[in-house]
C-alpha cells in the first residue's frame, strides 16, 4: 500500500471514529437514564421538587408520612395516623395530621426540626398551604343539623378556608361547597386559589379564587375529578376532559390569568387524567393514564410524550427531572429515582 493510501485509509478511520463518538455522546444525551434516588416505604404520593429537595408523600398500611430527600438522604419529617394533605416550602413545610381523634396543622423546617402545632381544626382539614411565613387550610364545616333539603348550598355542609400569618388563625372565606379532596394553590393579588372535588351529586370539580374582602369567584368547573397547579408567574393549569374528542380516556390542559380569570384550553389529547407540574421544560403532566409523562407544547396545543424507560413510571416533575418509580417493586421497598428530561 502506497504512502498515499495510508493516509487516506487513517483519515477515513479517523473519521469514523469522529462520528461514532459523536453518535454515542447524542444517544447518551437524549437516551433517558435513571439515577437511583432512595428506597420509599410506598409510591411517592403529590411529590414537588423545592431548590434540590425532593417532598412527597407516603401512604402504608399503618400510617401516612412526608418525606424529604435530600441529597440522596431519605429523612421522614412526620409520620400520623391520616395526613389530609401538606405543602413544601423553602423555609417550612406545612400538613394537616390525625392523632386518635384530633386534626391539626404542622409546621417544621424542612430537616424535620421546630416542629409547631398551628392549631387544632374543628373540622376535617380538606388541604393546607404554607409560604413559609403564611400558612393557610381549608377544612369540612358539617351541616348544622339533618335536613332532607341538605342538597342547597345554605342548608348543606361547607368548606372554610383559615388562614395564620402571626400565630392567631382567622377565617378568610367561605365555600357553599362540600369537598371529598381539595387543594390550595397560592396566594395571588390578595385571594387564595382552591381547587376541589365536589361532593354532592355528579362527580365534578371546581376552581374558585377566596379572598378576605370578597366574594368567592368561581374560576372554572369541570366533570370529574382535576388536580390543579399555580405556576410561578401566576397562571393556574388544570386537568380537564378532552374538548376534541369524546372518549373518556382523554384529556386536556386548561389555563386561566388570575387578572383576567378566562380559562383557555393549551393542548388537548392527552391521556386523561394526571397532575400539572411546573418544570424548566414547561408544564409537564404525570401520573394520567399513559406509562410516560407529556409535555405541553401551547403554539402546537397538543401534549408531546417524554422518551421513558420500559420499567420506570413517572410520579412527579420539576426542574429538568422527572421523578419516577420501577414497575416491579418489593412489598414495602420502592425504588426511587429521578430522569433528566431531554
Amino acid at each position: 500500500m502506497t504512502r498515499g493510501a495510508w493516509r487516506s485509509a487513517l483519515i477515513w478511520a479517523a473519521l469514523a471514529v469522529s462520528a461514532g463518538v459523536a453518535g454515542f455522546a447524542y444517544v447518551s444525551r437524549t437516551r433517558p437514564v435513571a439515577t437511583s434516588l432512595c428506597v420509599a416505604e410506598a409510591v411517592p404520593e403529590e411529590a414537588r421538587l423545592v431548590g434540590t429537595d425532593w417532598v412527597w408523600l407516603e401512604r402504608t398500611k399503618d400510617a401516612e408520612a412526608v418525606v424529604v430527600v435530600r441529597q440522596g438522604r431519605r429523612n421522614v419529617i412526620a409520620r400520623h395516623a391520616r395526613i389530609a394533605g401538606f405543602w413544601p416550602a423553602a423555609s417550612r413545610i406545612a400538613w394537616a395530621a390525625l392523632d386518635g381523634e384530633t386534626w391539626t396543622i404542622r409546621t417544621s423546617r424542612p430537616d424535620g426540626s421546630d416542629t409547631k402545632v398551628v392549631t387544632e381544626c374543628p373540622g376535617r382539614p380538606l388541604a393546607v398551604w404554607t409560604s413559609g411565613t403564611d400558612i393557610a387550610w381549608l377544612i369540612d364545616v358539617p351541616t348544622p343539623s339533618k335536613t332532607m333539603a341538605d342538597f342547597i348550598p345554605t342548608l348543606g355542609r361547607k368548606a372554610e378556608l383559615w388562614r395564620s400569618r402571626d400565630g392567631q388563625p382567622r377565617r378568610v372565606g367561605e365555600l357553599a361547597e362540600a369537598f371529598t379532596t381539595a387543594q390550595i394553590l397560592g396566594y395571588r393579588e390578595g385571594a387564595f386559589l382552591v381547587a376541589g372535588v365536589r361532593e354532592e351529586g355528579i362527580r365534578c370539580s371546581v376552581l374558585y379564587v377566596v379572598g378576605p374582602h370578597l366574594a368567592p369567584i368561581r374560576l372554572a368547573g369541570e366533570a370529574g375529578a382535576v388536580r390543579a397547579m399555580l405556576s410561578s408567574d401566576g397562571q393556574v393549569y388544570w386537568t380537564a376532559p378532552s374538548r376534541g374528542s369524546n372518549s373518556l380516556l382523554t384529556g386536556c390542559i386548561r389555563t386561566a390569568d388570575l387578572s383576567s380569570l378566562l380559562p383557555e384550553t393549551v393542548a388537548d389529547w392527552l391521556p386523561a387524567g394526571g397532575t400539572p407540574n411546573e418544570t424548566r421544560r414547561g408544564v409537564v403532566v404525570t401520573g394520567g393514564g399513559s406509562e410516560t409523562a407529556w409535555r405541553i407544547d401551547p403554539e402546537r396545543r397538543i401534549g408531546v410524550p417524554i422518551p421513558m424507560l420500559p420499567d420506570q413510571w413517572p410520579v412527579g416533575a420539576g426542574g429538568d427531572l422527572l421523578l419516577t418509580v420501577r414497575r416491579a417493586k418489593m412489598p414495602g421497598k420502592v425504588a426511587v429515582n429521578t430522569v433528566r428530561m431531554p
